[in-house]
């Protein structure tokens, strides 16, 4: 019985490493895609493509954020993520 629940616990732990791994590795390439977009002026899909990120982003990838946003017209959150990179700056 302890081998059994020893067993479980191991595989357990495994499949949630793998599923943290996979997860970080889906944020990495939604900001890849993002920064493709925004290189293209695709403002839209950029925005879609960051804000889809689990993580916090990189402040590169907030700058490109901000600017999709000031580029399509909403100038509120692309000041509000302007705003972010000045907090970290501090």
């Amino acid at each position: 019985m302890k081998k059994l629940i020893l067993f479980t616990f191991i595989v357990f732990s495994l499949k949630c490493f793998a599923q943290k791994e996979s997860l970080s590795k889906s944020n990495s390439k939604n900001i890849e895609w993002g920064s493709y977009y925004y290189i293209n002026n695709e403002f839209k899909k950029a925005i879609n493509a960051y804000e889809s990120v689990n993580q916090k982003l990189p402040s590169i990838a907030t700058k490109n954020l901000s600017k999709a946003y000031f580029k399509s017209g909403n100038k509120h959150l692309a000041l509000k993520n302007i705003k972010k990179i000045m907090k970290k700056l501090k």
